[in-house]
């Protein structure tokens, strides 16, 4: 039997028993499209991830005292004192160093007040995290060094205090003290690297919030290497250089590099085991292309007998069925395709609101798996079909 007498043959046979066609497909199409979704929003996840990450720049460096955790407690072993962040500053190598200092502190207005999150900084701070003036400017690194009472707020917390009057150069109490507006930051994507900054933040220089603590204690540095190829010898630099000013100290210094691989190895393995998950939806769909050949083996037990008895080889018969299961499953495939194409393209829109897109792999994947399915699980009943005897075949009513 040739190719094209064979495909005939399947087509009308599955046209025979539309209905249950129809199931099967829609069996393996569910499968197929989950296992598209899936991977098409993983991988999209971690693009935008990964891409927000990388906007910083992969020449960042983070120096954060290690922490002894209780519960969900964390207790500093160390800290970072102002004469080693000058240290590090000058290392050779390093552009850029802000040490982050945060407190809770009650901001006070005119018009209102807020209990958020302050934050004392360097004036290198927002060529070290990206971050944008929407208004006015950061406060300078003489502002640092003259310990100026200044603030640059957020967005929604610099809204709330003053509504629509200009913010700049105007008065804010944050604590018991008085500051003056410079700037207000264009709006703060949360939790990229691990801060909490955010559009209610208070950012003032490191000094200033020191002298209102009377704390000098820094528990976290940014730093920027002149390069991302000298990332590696600055953070040798700086573990030799904290181990000398604070000995007995221990100190996590890890770059944004180790950071990206480890966020893109945990995203592409969390991916892997969901698509894994979803392809379980493909097995059950296999199943059922297994009992509906069964059924169609049995139904046709008395054709099979008739055409061994006419000369048809035992390979004809078994390339006959498994080409119907193999069909039934390409079938799913390309339904589960278009449904889980439409599926990531609402999922985008409405959902998750970053582009997303189906790439040539998954789609290959779930074509390649859904004619795997239907081979291995369509394999039985056709070899089933093929070891038919003639004369017992032709016996069956």
């Amino acid at each position: 039997m040739s190719a094209l007498e064979a495909l005939r043959t399947a087509l009308g046979n599955l046209r025979a028993n539309l209905l249950r066609s129809a199931l099967t497909i829609l069996g393996i199409a569910v499968g197929t499209a989950a296992v598209i979704a899936v991977v098409a929003t993983g991988q999209a996840g971690q693009r935008q991830v990964l891409g927000k990450m990388e906007s910083f720049g992969t020449n960042l460096i983070f120096v954060e005292p290690a922490q002894l955790m209780h519960g969900e407690i964390g207790v500093r072993l160390s800290t970072l004192r102002n004469s080693d962040v000058r240290a590090i500053a000058r290392l050779p190598g390093v552009t850029a160093a802000s040490p982050e200092i945060n407190v809770q502190k009650e901001v006070r207005t005119a018009r209102g007040h807020r209990t958020e999150g302050v934050w004392g900084v360097s004036a290198s701070l927002p060529s070290l995290r990206n971050l944008k003036l929407a208004e006015g400017s950061f406060f300078t690194a003489q502002d640092v060094a003259q310990h100026r009472r200044v603030v640059v707020l957020g967005p929604k917390l610099a809204g709330d205090l003053f509504g629509r009057q200009d913010p700049l150069g105007r008065t804010v109490q944050v604590g018991s003290g008085l500051f003056r507006v410079a700037g207000v930051t264009a709006h703060l994507p949360k939790g990229i690297l691990g801060n909490e900054y955010n559009n209610h933040s208070v950012f003032m220089p490191y000094t200033t919030l020191e002298d209102r603590t009377g704390s000098h204690h820094i528990y976290y540095l940014d730093v920027r290497a002149a390069s991302a190829g000298a990332v590696g010898a600055v953070q040798r630099e700086v573990q030799e250089l904290l181990r000398l000013q604070e000995p007995g100290g221990k100190y996590m210094v890890q770059s944004l590099q180790f950071a990206i691989r480890q966020v893109a190895s945990a995203t592409a393995i969390l991916t892997t085991i969901i698509g894994a998950i979803a392809g379980v939806s493909l097995f059950v769909g296999g199943t059922g292309i297994m009992n509906v050949m069964l059924v169609t083996v049995h139904e046709r037990t008395r054709e099979i007998g008739i055409r061994k008895a006419v000369g048809a080889r035992r390979r004809d018969l078994m390339g006959q069925f498994l080409l119907e299961s193999v069909f039934l499953a390409l079938v799913g495939g390309a339904a589960g395709f278009l449904l889980g194409w439409a599926l990531v393209l609402g999922l985008a829109r409405l959902a998750l609101h970053f582009p997303v897109a189906v790439n040539a792999l998954s789609v290959l994947l779930a074509f390649g798996f859904s004619a795997g399915v239907g081979l291995v699980f369509g394999l039985y009943p056709a070899h089933k079909a093929s070891r038919l005897s003639p004369a017992e075949a032709l016996r069956a009513e």
